[in-house]
């Protein structure tokens, strides 16, 4: 199934961090209809959360390399050499579409321990969302 030029839009706005009621705003269409969108990308892009999304909308050119320069997510060349093992573990698992307690299980850690290597994550690539973390994990990873 192809994502639609509506999707995209939907995608993209994800992509940049906005909820549904904001993306609804900036479309001008109900929660709703931005809800039902979310259902159809996540089936179309055999996605289960927002991190899977993003990394597939990315692998699947739903998500261009002109749309992430557009977001200015990636401001200057990521590397691993920049995280610690265990941040690299994390980013790592994030592209695979994981939640941070199948982190925790997958990693033998506590959940707690997860988001605090994900808080610095976000602060050693200066992020705020979790689509942003899925950006920066996957062009870490790749």
């Amino acid at each position: 199934m192809d994502v639609s030029t509506r999707e995209k839009q939907v995608v993209f706005l994800i992509a940049s961090g906005c909820s549904n009621k904001i993306i609804a705003k900036k479309l001008f269409v109900s929660c709703n209809t931005v809800r039902k969108h979310r259902q159809n990308i996540y089936k179309k892009l055999d996605s289960r959360n927002t991190s899977a999304l993003i990394a597939a909308a990315i692998d699947k050119g739903v998500l261009t390399t002109i749309d992430l320069e557009r977001l200015e997510v990636i401001k200057e060349p990521i590397t691993l050499v920049e995280a610690s093992s265990r941040e690299q573990d994390i980013l790592r698992l994030v592209v695979q579409g994981l939640a941070p307690m199948e982190m925790a299980e997958n990693l033998g850690v506590k959940y707690s321990t997860v988001r605090k290597h994900i808080e610095n994550i976000y602060d050693k690539y200066k992020i705020d969302n979790q689509a942003q973390l899925t950006i920066i994990a996957r062009y870490a990873v790749a």
